[in-house]
């Protein structure tokens, strides 16, 4: 049997002395092992290899054997994997590290041993214990800067990622395998590469891009190796998305027997003749496979048995036997959950654990959940009311579970955006059917689709703070965040093809390197840390009685518009069909073109959704109250501000404030405003640098700072390592500079500080991983630090959500480009506002109004200078200086009235 794939090394360690041993031991140990090492040997010859090494671990162990026993058990659990002894590997694996720790002999013997144990562990679906190992293999390697087998390492690392569903964080790994193999035997290398550059592909087409996925698989078809599985992978993306007929016509171009009756085969042809809507065939085809399975006699839980299953679910759902479809999806989900068992559908699962069919586990929960309902829409029966809504909330549950244990934002975005659609299912349903008995639970829903991967980390980063991370742990990721910017900073500017490749492989391994130093971070916290969530009840308790929120919901087909106030919530729906969105659209792309000299005139479609908007609830809105928008979809991002309403804009009446969701509200309150905490930098403000930055002088970008009696940084004292020195303290920070948000590619955004080189961007990667503790109010007075890429279910990823993900609890920005003037007379007004009292949404209405009123600022009347400076964040706590007030003047009173009877009765008894 050929074992290509399974290459050990020779290790440079000693495995013993051999003077003391017994000649019938060494000669067995030598003959196993000359056994082992053949080429291609026959099935004979690996179980008379089998045999000796049973032999051989039978032997009493000794200092002058262990290693030699350790290197026999490692090689006996290869043996087993390789005819299927699952079982048995995994325990000669433990065998020989439990006596590799008996005997205290250096780890570099058994590292091997973690990493083929961390993938035998994987394949049996135990991936705790897998994950586990392979930590001790990284950490092994790294501590002996072994060089055995680390492209294997990695690819196992990429493979994990895979399966638990953090696609982008695999392609990092699959990466830095690939990149590690040049040099190795060639051989190998091409078997290794295919392997790598196809588990690259499949984590592509799981993120949706199909054709670098085709492109990758299409390339490895000229190969020749494991042809047939190329086309199963083709295949797969095609029924990706959504078409059946070149998936098929791909699975008709594999010839082999043993492949056409592969579950992976079946399964793939069945779903793509169901989503051609070739029912009959499709059940035929589906009672074929079950006819397979029967004969593979399975014992264990199996992922492509639960996909099986999920298809008669679908298939049954086609037809309309609800029932049925939701039986089958039951029994799907008992398959693809570790630990689940319970065979009576309307039970579903609490608690959850990472597997390799999470993503596939949440996607037949939203489908069990939906068809239930559709039983109740149907009948009317509260039963299967009960059951979508358990099974949904279950759905639910698992999808912050699987964020929780992912380790970077873009994973968890992608998350999001997969999960959003069964939002959009849940909450259309409960307004359809019973809208006003399970109001709270759609408003409710409405926010956890919100900005789910900005909750998750900045929950990461208390917990981060609690267990107190240890300071080797920081400052390690400190340097690789700075290593990383400094290289993004290169491969943004580079225009040399070579070092551009060559950067990207820097960029790789300082990535993969960041994600095992979260890893280890992650391990000192317990599971149940990982997931915790604010309680949505006690969160609105929380707010204000001065705040209503205003919360929209982008669902399949209409616009839900919530009001929480005052503990009372009402609704409003506005369908889809009956609102232009793209006049909306164009109507705020217009308002960025800061016109000269041009009258503004709100356009009817504006006027139109800001009556449905504002008008018409219960309770009309009082003034000063401050509103609290939580926006969604294309609404993201509107400056709501400009929003036509009592004859003027909605900004001359109330403050506002914008948030990501209703569940980043926290209660904490903000310090009282001080202007010495202000922590201000304006790089472009004094002289001119001698390195081209391509940036424009913003000479007055001083004046911004004027105010602040705290730490300012003018011209070349602004650089950022002065900034990432000076902002581990600062309460209040200011930024008056460049900015540059870039949609396509959220990661190249940057705010720019003192050109005195090429390193003078801080990126929005390495500004989201900063831990900001004390911050509490960032004001980025620069061009487009709240514009960025829009993602359904996150919201804008622009650099004022970094600063958030940082730690900041409010962040003032704009939304397009600003003119100077404007950005200065505004944040001057805003300030002197807050150092009189007044909360950030009402210094910033301060400021807009004096703006609006002010003569000499004329010609920036025109809301697109103004209204893109927006507040984003926690709404203040109503300060009790109030309270304090009443009582210092009714003390005054007292005082007074004391005086006066004192007075009085001495004028009487000077009198008498």
């Amino acid at each position: 049997m050929y074992r290509l794939m399974i290459v050990v090394f020779i290790w440079t360690v000693s495995l013993g002395p051999t003077c003391c041993l017994g000649q019938d031991f060494l000669s067995q140990f030598q003959e196993a092992n000359r056994l082992y090492d053949l080429p291609k040997p026959t099935a004979e010859e690996d179980e008379r290899a089998i045999s000796l090494f049973e032999q051989i671990i039978q032997s009493q162990p000794s200092k002058e054997n262990i290693g030699k026993l350790i290197f026999a058990h490692e090689r006996l659990g290869n043996l087993y994997l390789v005819y299927g002894k699952s079982e048995k590997g995994v325990n000669s694996y433990r065998k020989g590290i439990l006596l590799s720790e008996s005997f205290q002999v250096s780890d570099s013997l058994v590292y091997q041993s973690h990493l083929y144990l961390g993938e035998a562990l994987f394949a049996l679906g135990k991936l705790d214990s897998s994950i586990y190992h392979l930590n001790q293999a990284e950490k092994i390697q790294a501590s002996f800067e072994l060089q055995a087998q680390p492209e294997r390492l990695f690819n196992a690392l990429g493979v994990y990622y895979f399966e638990t569903g953090n696609y982008i964080q695999s392609i990092s790994y699959f990466s830095q395998a690939e990149s590690l193999l040049d040099g190795l035997e060639e051989e190998y290398a091409r078997y290794a590469r295919y392997s790598f550059l196809s588990n690259k592909a499949s984590a592509l087409y799981h993120l949706e891009k199909y054709d670098s996925a085709r492109t990758i698989y299409q390339k490895l078809l000229h190969w020749d190796i494991n042809t047939e599985q190329v086309f199963l992978n083709l295949a797969n993306t095609y029924l990706k998305e959504f078409k059946p007929e070149e998936a098929l016509m791909i699975l008709d171009r594999i010839r082999s027997k043993s492949t056409r009756s592969s579950l992976s085969f079946q399964n793939l042809r069945s779903n793509a003749l169901i989503q051609s809507g070739d029912l009959n065939q499709a059940e035929q085809h589906l009672l074929q496979t079950e006819k397979i399975l029967d004969s593979l006699a399975l014992t264990r839980k199996n992922i492509q048995k639960g996909v099986f299953l999920g298809l008669w679910g679908k298939l049954y759902f086609e037809r309309g036997q609800g029932e049925k479809a939701v039986d089958f999806f039951h029994q799907a989900i008992v398959e693809l959950h570790p630990n689940f068992s319970e065979r009576d559908f309307f039970t579903n699962p609490q608690e959850f654990e990472l597997g390799m069919a999470s993503l596939s586990l949440f996607e037949f929960l939203a489908e069990k959940a939906k068809i239930s309902w559709s039983l109740y829409r149907e009948n009317r029966e509260k039963k299967w009311f009960d059951l979508g809504k358990n099974t949904y909330q279950s759905a639910f549950e698992l999808a912050s579970y699987i964020g929780g244990n992912f380790d970077n934002d873009e994973a968890r975005i992608f998350l999001g955006d997969q999960a959003l659609d069964a939002y959009r299912e849940a909450i259309q349903f409960l307004m359809e059917i019973d809208g006003k008995s399970n109001l709270f639970l759609a408003f409710e829903w409405a926010e956890q689709s919100k900005a789910n991967a900005l909750r998750l980390n900045r929950e990461f980063q208390k917990q981060q703070k609690e267990i107190r991370i240890p300071n080797n742990f920081k400052q390690e990721e400190r340097n690789l965040l700075y290593a990383i910017s400094r290289v993004y900073e290169e491969l943004f500017s580079s225009e040399n093809p070579e070092r551009q490749a060559q950067l990207e492989r820097e960029y790789t391994e300082l990535q993969v390197s960041l994600s095992r130093l979260r890893e280890k971070q992650r391990n000192l916290l317990s599971k149940s840390d990982l997931v915790s969530s604010g309680d949505f009840n006690s969160i609105l308790k929380q707010v204000p009685r001065e705040v209503t929120i205003f919360s929209i919901f982008q669902g399949k087909s209409a616009v839900y518009l919530f009001k929480y106030d005052q503990g009372k919530l009402e609704t409003k729906e506005l369908k889809l069909s009956n609102l232009n969105l793209n006049q909306l659209g164009g109507w705020r792309a217009k308002l960025q073109s800061l016109p000269a000299g041009v009258r503004y005139q709100a356009p009817t479609v504006l006027k139109e959704f800001a009556s449905i908007f504002l008008t018409g609830w219960n309770r009309e809105l009082t003034k000063k109250e401050v509103l609290l928008i939580s926006s969604h979809g294309l609404f993201s991002g509107l400056p709501f501000e400009v929003f036509p309403f009592q004859n003027g804009f909605l900004i001359e009446k109330h403050p506002i404030v914008y948030q990501f969701s209703v569940f980043q509200l926290e209660s904490n309150e903000l310090s009282d405003f001080e202007l010495d905490r202000v922590l201000g930098f304006a790089p472009f403000s004094g002289e001119v640098p001698d390195f081209n930055s391509g940036l424009e002088m913003l000479y007055g970008s001083a004046e911004e700072l004027d105010l602040f009696t705290g730490k300012r940084f003018l011209g070349k004292e602004a650089t950022v390592k002065t900034f990432l020195d000076e902002s581990d303290s600062a309460r209040y920070l200011h930024l008056a500079t460049h900015a540059k948000a870039f949609p396509d590619d959220p990661n190249a955004s940057f705010i720019a500080f003192f050109p005195e080189n090429q390193n003078f961007r801080l990126f929005s990667e390495e500004l989201k991983n900063q831990n900001f503790e004390n911050l509490e109010l960032v004001y980025l007075s620069a061009c487009e630090t709240g514009g960025g890429q829009l993602r359904e279910s996150e919201g804008t990823i622009s650099l004022a959500r970094s600063f958030m993900l940082a730690g900041s609890e409010q962040v003032v920005t704009t939304l397009w480009l600003t003119e100077d003037q404007v950005a200065n007379y505004l944040s001057q007004k805003f300030y002197l506002a807050l150092a009189s009292g007044e909360s950030a949404a009402e210094a910033l209405q301060t400021a807009k109004l004096e703006l609006l009123s002010d003569p000499e600022m004329a010609q920036f009347h025109h809301p697109a200078f103004w209204s893109n400076t927006v507040l984003i964040g926690q709404v203040d706590n109503p300060k009790d200086g109030s309270i304090w007030v009443w009582l210092i003047g009714l003390l005054g009173l007292l005082i007074l009235g004391l005086w006066l009877v004192i007075w009085f009765r001495k004028e009487t008894n000077i009198n008498s």
